[in-house]
């Protein structure tokens, strides 16, 4: 596996967020590291695309709970991670 050269960070006032490509022999992969959170993932040309197929309606869900499910009798969910 090798990481192209270039890459790209993207940033708001909640977090950063590198992007780059990782050539497999699988085919590429987009990696997306978020370094202060402690996160990463790689996905490949046709995870992209079903994600991009999707309704707004699930991003909406996923960013509900952005570091996972929550135990609602939880007082302090963000401090488990």
């Amino acid at each position: 596996m090798e990481r192209t050269d270039e890459s790209l960070q993207i940033g708001n006032e909640y977090t950063v967020v590198q992007l780059a490509v990782l050539d497999t022999d699988a085919g590429p992969r987009l990696v997306i590291d978020s370094p202060k959170l402690g996160y990463s993932c790689q996905l490949s040309v046709a995870e992209l695309a079903a994600l991009s197929r999707q309704e707004m309606d699930l991003f909406s869900d996923l960013l509900r709970t952005p570091l996972g499910p929550v135990d609602e009798e939880d007082e302090h969910p963000l401090f488990h991670h």
